[in-house]
């Protein structure tokens, strides 16, 4: 333990980012249920990893530009969601690795992108829970 656990974020634990349509409506199901993408924190191992295989892939002598980059980073920052069609009905309930590629991959859904870049970086969606009074 260390002395400076008290002034860790919570990076390991998810953030749920709840989505929302394109004209900033809520993305929700017949049910009520919203749309979501649950992510880690830019500064987690997962990032990490992703770091890693970029850079394994740059080496290889694939390019990327700022938008490429991200779009490899956010499959790896992604571990849950509840995805829905424009009509409410659910696309995926079931996250895996090769599923978030696919998602993050289409410029026409970089809607989706931006909401969870915006979980993902921001650090106050990670402080920890207040102590109980």
């Amino acid at each position: 333990m260390s002395l400076f656990d008290a002034l860790s974020l919570k990076v390991e634990t998810p953030h749920r980012v709840l989505l929302l349509l394109p004209n900033g409506e809520e993305w929700k199901d017949a049910d009520g249920k919203q749309a979501y993408i649950d992510v880690l924190s830019t500064d987690s191992d997962k990032n990490a990893e992703a770091s890693r295989e970029i850079s394994d892939r740059r080496m290889n002598g694939e390019e990327f530009s700022g938008e490429a980059e991200m779009r490899a980073r956010l499959p790896f920052l992604t571990c849950g969601w509840y995805l829905l069609n424009f009509a409410g009905q659910m696309v995926s309930d079931t996250y895996s690795l090769e599923a978030a590629r696919d998602l993050y991959s289409g410029r026409a859904r970089d809607f989706i992108a931006r909401q969870v870049v915006a979980g993902a970086f921001n650090p106050s969606n990670f402080m920890p829970a207040p102590p109980s009074a």
